[in-house]
């Protein structure tokens, strides 16, 4: 006869060795594998009552236990229990899918419940779901299976399954398992829809974002099954790429103004083919942007009493209606050239004056806006015009709009007895000589010094504004080239630059100190050094055909680097002005007056410069004969007589009546 011993999770275990004499010597004795326990009065004890207590841990692992007993040397033997181990702790229940379940009515509907526990432990599952209480569905089928998942944990699935849901089955789905001492549950909410479908939300056409913003449009809709998703910007097919993620919603990290324009989202049904779309015009709003904070190295320094056209050139989305200007004295301000590497203003105002407000200031003369289209982009030109430059100030312009502001700080400091002149005047060409006239008044300053501007050495860093070319000494170069000498109440520094190249080109700086106050004055020249350029004529004299004491007047227009030199031939011989031919516009018109006869002939204009000489010819055509002049030539000297006639006429009248008087 064989007994059951049931291990649970207690720590103790009964072994039920019970006996009549409660004083007997009883022991614990196990097989497979064997051991002895005998009681120690502490956690091994027996009880003639009870039977022996032991902790759970030491016979876990035995297949049998029994005990035995001595009297009087004579020993006794209980029957033989069989050690059961039984579990109960469910570690973890889930089903799957995890999620709320769609489907379309007459598809199949498959939940999986999963249950985890130790070893040795006994499931009972339970499914409840809409209508289980009172209609037990035919069409429902439950299944349960058993797996192991190693020496230390079980898995129990059971699986419910509709083959064929109907609008009746929707609802909340449950499922629970229980152990001996344990139970857990988890649901699933299961929606089924007549068929599938696609709906869209309110979603906005207009989004708006700042420029490198990101944005996100994300598309509102309701559908089964999940629709697939295609995006098109302005008509074309667009693709994910590093910084533009698609789907449900699209995101574009780094937004630049090429990204405005026209999105389109068009979701596809999978099963039915329904499509449904919606069109997202994304603008980009772009701060005000002022171009000439781009200059690297903006003039702040100009000549006393000259006119000054001062102009702010903003770039803004939405565009800027109006800019407003201010401005301040100079004194009463600070400049901080670190400000600069920081992309930050580097002039301090404690106050800006409105540009009405002109006490004490430069008289302006106007303050224009105007749209200008450049480079494809269109912008907005504010031009304030200073009649004369008397004071030195500060000049702000303010732009703004919903993106942002933008502003632009021009130091206007004007320089009194001190000038820059180009000798020649003309253009600068390759390979020319030209020099440069620094001349300053001899009582007011001294030390004048030639330096040339080098961008590369600026100190200011990436991002940052531009330092002022007289505020930013480290980047002036010193040049040598140069001829110092007095005129009288001036003194000249004379820069010379020999056979010039496109290198030359820059921002000539010369700077003079005051003798009183020691500070330096500082004016900038900025020379242009252009390629020659062949001549070419594009206005052609034509042939011309003229009357005996007509006029006629032909132009030849011609351009090139350096300005062409118009001349003119008649039949290969160089044509002077004369008596009724008349070379005006720098040459570029030719006027022959009371044609003649000899007038007549093949005339030629040729245009040259450095790089050589064009031509084009026209031939004049003089018709009729002299007689007409001649009998033009007699009136005229006939109603030149008569009128001679009538004044001395007029003149003996006048004597005769003063005598009578």
């Amino acid at each position: 006869q064989l007994g059951v011993v049931y291990i649970t999770g207690n720590k103790t275990v009964v072994v039920p060795c019970l006996g009549s004499i409660s004083s007997l010597n009883v022991s614990l004795h196990t097989k497979y594998p064997d051991k002895i326990f005998v009681p120690d009065g502490k956690s091994i004890v027996w009880d003639s009552q009870k039977g022996f207590t032991v902790p759970s841990n030491l016979i876990g692992d035995v297949g049998m236990v029994f005990c035995k007993a001595k009297i009087d040397d004579e020993s006794y033997q209980s029957m033989m229990f069989i050690v059961v181990v039984v579990g109960y702790k469910i570690h973890d229940l889930a089903i799957n899918p995890p999620h709320q379940v769609e489907l379309a009515a007459g598809e199949k509907l498959s939940l999986n419940c999963t249950v985890k526990t130790e070893l040795n432990v006994g499931i009972e599952f339970d499914w409840d779901y809409p209508y289980s209480k009172t209609n037990k569905k035919k069409h429902i089928t439950v299944r349960d299976i058993k797996t192991s998942l190693g020496n230390e944990m079980k898995k129990f699935v059971s699986t419910l399954t509709i083959e064929h849901v109907t609008l009746n089955d929707r609802g909340r789905y449950s499922c629970t398992a229980s152990s001996s001492r344990m139970t857990k549950r988890s649901s699933v909410s299961v929606i089924v829809h007549e068929k599938p479908f696609i709906s869209l939300g309110r979603m906005p056409s207009l989004v708006e974002t700042r420029l490198n913003e990101p944005v996100r449009i994300p598309v509102k809709f309701t559908g089964y099954p999940s629709p697939e998703f295609k995006w098109y910007k302005n008509g074309r097919a667009i693709t994910a790429n590093r910084t533009v993620k698609l789907g449900h919603t699209l995101t574009i990290s780094e937004t630049s103004e090429r990204d405005a324009g026209n999105y389109t989202v068009v979701l596809t049904n999978p099963i039915n083919k329904e499509q449904e779309r919606h069109t997202f015009h994304l603008v980009m709003t772009v701060p005000p942007q002022i171009g000439e904070n781009a200059l690297l190295a903006p003039v702040d320094s100009y000549k006393y009493g000259s006119a000054q056209a001062l102009t702010c050139t903003v770039y803004a989305v939405p565009s800027v209606p109006k800019i407003e200007w201010y401005w301040q004295f100079e004194e009463e301000c600070t400049f901080n050239p670190h400000q600069t590497g920081l992309g930050s203003n580097p002039y301090s105002c404690k106050t800006w004056k409105d540009i009405t407000d002109r006490r004490g200031g430069n008289q302006i003369e106007t303050v224009k806006n105007q749209l200008v289209a450049i480079a494809g982009k269109t912008k907005t030109v504010s031009t304030l015009v200073i009649q004369a430059a008397n004071v030195s100030a500060l000049y702000r312009c303010v732009a703004s709009n919903k993106a942002g502001e933008g502003e632009r700080v021009i130091s206007f400091h004007v320089t009194r007895g001190l000038e820059i002149n180009l000798h020649p005047q003309s253009q600068p060409t390759e390979k020319h000589n030209i020099s440069l006239q620094c001349t300053a008044d001899k009582l007011t300053f001294e030390n004048l010094t030639w330096f040339k501007f080098r961008p590369q050495a600026s100190t200011v860093r990436l991002g940052g504004l531009p330092m002022p070319v007289c505020k930013n000494l480290e980047a002036l170069q010193k040049l040598n080239s140069v001829v110092a000498r007095a005129n009288g109440e001036n003194i000249t520094m004379e820069l010379l630059l020999h056979n010039i190249s496109l290198q030359d080109s820059g921002d000539y700086v010369c700077i003079a100190q005051d003798k009183k106050t020691r500070t330096q004055h500082c004016l900038v020249k900025h020379l242009t050094v252009q390629e020659p350029v062949a001549p070419t004529i594009i206005a052609t004299p034509e042939n011309q055909t003229a009357d005996i004491g007509e006029t006629i007047e032909v132009s030849c227009i011609a351009n090139g680097i350096p300005s062409p030199l118009i001349t003119w031939f008649k039949n290969n011989i160089s044509l002077v002005e004369d008596s009724g031919i008349v070379l005006k516009d720098r040459n570029r018109t030719l006027t022959i007056r009371r044609v003649r006869k000899e007038d007549e002939g093949l005339y030629s204009c040729h245009a040259c410069n450095i790089l050589g000489c064009t031509k084009v010819a026209s031939f004049f055509s003089v018709e009729g004969t002299d007689e007409k002049t001649k009998l033009q030539f007699i009136i005229l000297v006939g109603a030149a007589v008569i009128a001679m006639f009538f004044w001395l006429l007029l003149v003996i009248i006048l004597r005769t009546v003063k005598r009578v008087m």
